[in-house]
């Protein structure tokens, strides 16, 4: 995870906590390192969105794993790394802290040289029980290449319908068309496009060996027409129509641009995106690990396609019938809100947002193996 020098980060999480009705921060629970080199860190103005971001993958994590110890690393800001921001953070973790689940959002495009320095590092982190995690991308076109390196877990998402009483309700792989009211209020526009997860195949690289036998031929041919590395391995619920309740100072300033920070004050808003799902898996691992007596899992994609059809990992498939709606509202500009009509559409792609193929039974490149269960942490205990 990232920061800019968040000063109110554990003070928004404890707000948000007791609004959500979960456990606030035990002392020294949360660790912010600015930056992992010394280097001065970025001011808020540069990074608002990064700012939105960190809090939410820490209160993602603090909700699914509140007893897990978070660390939050900046990005080194020497103009020597260039766009490799986040290979000296990554490089800190294996470095200089315990941890064992390395949950980041960011993704892009390094040079080939680069690539190779990445893989070694991932490599590395598999060698000392580190695991990482990225999101496959939110309807980009294709898959994210952080989340397609053999030795990486790429987090897709769905969309997770929960009843009023916490029942899960269904589930099927995240993607949306969204229709605005119209400007008297009485109907609803054509529907636009709107998100989805991204996924697919990192060309150049073989399907690796935990994928055998568990992603077909079929599955893993991609557009080079050669028996690819496919992604995501997992999914979690990403869908911004319903979303994450996220609670902080920064979104005051993300809402109203150029605001000094001594006016920002605590505002929560709705959040989603493979950027959601990828912390909410991360803290899934926090508790499976906690379930093994805490022994490390390490990379954790054998042992994720190992329990693949056990139970542990629930299928996403297509839903049946018309495709559910809900009604939200959405930033529109600073401080306004407008009523969406959104469409989950997750049986086919949605036109204008080159996501990935249709959902379905088994391995698909949507939401890879499918959701963790009750059954996964079950399987921890007694493995």
């Amino acid at each position: 995870m990232r920061t800019t020098g968040l000063g109110t980060l554990g003070q928004d999480v404890d707000t948000w906590s007791r609004h959500v009705g979960t456990r606030q921060l035990r002392p020294g629970q949360l660790t912010v390192v600015p930056t992992p080199d010394g280097t001065p860190a970025y001011t808020s103005a540069e990074t608002d969105s990064g700012l939105v971001e960190t809090t939410l993958d820490v209160e993602a994590v603090h909700g699914m794993a509140p007893d897990a110890d978070i660390i939050v690393i900046g990005y080194s800001t020497s103009p020597d790394n260039g766009p490799n921001f986040d290979l000296a953070s990554d490089m800190y973790v294996l470095d200089h802290t315990h941890a064992t689940i390395v949950s980041n959002s960011s993704t892009f495009m390094p040079t080939p040289r680069t690539q190779v320095a990445y893989d070694n590092l991932y490599q590395e982190g598999a060698l000392q029980g580190v695991g990482f995690y990225y999101p496959s991308g939110d309807g980009n076109g294709g898959l994210a290449y952080q989340a397609g390196d053999q030795w990486t877990t790429g987090v897709g998402g769905t969309s997770l319908a929960i009843g009023p009483h916490g029942s899960r309700e269904w589930e099927t792989g995240w993607g949306d068309t969204l229709s605005a009211l119209s400007p008297d209020g009485t109907s609803w526009q054509a529907p636009q496009p709107g998100g989805g997860t991204g996924g697919g195949w990192e060309r150049g690289t073989p399907r690796p060996w935990y994928q055998q036998g568990v992603v077909s031929d079929r599955e893993a041919t991609g557009p080079d027409g050669k028996i690819d590395r496919t992604s995501p391995d997992v999914a979690m619920d990403a869908d911004a129509a319903t979303g994450m309740l996220v609670g902080g100072t920064p979104l005051y300033g993300e809402t109203w641009p150029g605001s000094e920070e001594s006016s920002w004050k605590y505002t929560e808003r709705r959040y989603g995106g493979t950027s959601l799902s990828t912390p909410l898996f991360a803290g899934v691992q926090a508790l499976a690990q906690q379930a093994r007596g805490g022994t490390p899992l390490g990379f954790a994609n054998p042992t994720l396609y190992h329990l693949a059809g056990t139970g542990a990992l629930r299928d996403i498939t297509k839903l049946t019938g018309p495709p559910p709606a809900a009604v939200a509202q959405r930033w529109v500009s600073a401080g306004t809100f407008a009523p969406m009509l959104f469409q989950m559409l997750a049986q086919e792609p949605i036109p204008g947002v080159p996501v990935t193929t249709s959902v379905g039974p088994g391995f698909d490149t949507e939401t890879g193996i499918g959701a963790p269960t009750g059954e996964y942490l079950a399987q921890m205990r007694r493995n």
